[in-house]
């Protein structure tokens, strides 16, 4: 038997890798990631869920609203306006819901290409509807000119897009505070394959981009206001370059092909004529 010697260093214990409170080991930074991103997308799936549950509810609450204001439709002093306006609630509301339906579908994808197809002066006239109550709380006056070339044209599903201009270009107007213009001009333009395109143009009379928004305004998560999130303008490009068309953000000049001379920005969407 071997003697050890009193004066030597104790034996050491072997290293073992425990659990930590319960948890798994220490995994690589990769599987860590995926691990972030799983529960990432799972928590994002958890809200959809609940917004839908709770969109669910407004718009039932609305319905309810609209038919009891319906019987009372001929009263007098009714704002004959009221029940435009519930009605346009309702088809934003129909459309978040269709939107989150798409979401929570497995295998979804890209669920804005997905969105049902209408006439673009619908979409048009739907998109401008839908702000302006924010336009009207910011004295910004919404227009609208559509060639008659594109009476019968389907939109594609240009709405988000269209819907993020809009709303980007009363928020720039708003940030002045002296009110304002927005207006959207949709043309039918023979493009240079010979093919035809729907060219629409939303034109405001704001205090124009700053130089970094000139560069920058369709780069993701760019964005100059303390409470913005830098998504709009990127996703009007992406969905419109997924059309094979292009988007253009640039600030109004005297030589302006669709408004000449003022101030503002003036943004450019371009795409093919859906089929």
């Amino acid at each position: 038997m071997t003697q050890r010697d009193p004066d030597a260093d104790p034996p050491r214990e072997p290293i073992r890798v425990r659990p930590v409170s319960g948890r798994d080991p220490v995994r690589p930074a990769s599987t860590r990631a995926g691990l972030s991103a799983d529960v990432a997308t799972a928590s994002l799936l958890e809200v959809l869920h609940e917004l839908n549950n709770m969109l669910d509810g407004a718009a039932r609450s609305l319905s309810l609203a609209r038919r009891s204001l319906g019987e009372l439709a001929l009263a007098p002093g009714l704002d004959p306006g009221v029940m435009s306006r519930l009605d346009t609630a309702s088809a934003a509301l129909g459309q978040m819901a269709d939107l989150l339906h798409a979401a929570l579908r497995p295998g979804a994808g890209d669920v804005l290409a997905a969105a049902p197809d209408a006439p673009l002066i619908e979409i048009i006239t739907h998109a401008l509807d839908v702000h302006r109550p924010l336009a009207e709380e910011h004295r910004v006056e919404l227009l609208a000119e559509v060639s008659p070339r594109l009476v019968l044209a389907g939109a594609g599903p240009i709405y988000p897009a269209l819907a993020n201009v809009i709303r980007n270009a009363i928020d720039a107007i708003a940030a002045s505070k002296v009110g304002g213009r927005v207006e959207v001009v949709a043309e039918l333009v023979t493009g240079e394959s010979g093919e035809p395109h729907v060219w629409l143009d939303i034109v405001d009379d704001g205090p124009g981009p700053t130089e970094a928004a000139r560069r920058r305004a369709t780069d993701p998560g760019f964005t100059e206001r303390r409470d913005g999130f830098g998504i709009g303008l990127s996703l009007a490009r992406r969905i419109v370059r997924d059309l094979g068309g292009a988007l253009t953000f640039d600030a109004r000049s005297p030589d302006d092909p669709v408004r000449p001379g003022g101030r503002g920005a003036h943004v450019r969407i371009r795409y093919p004529l859906p089929s």
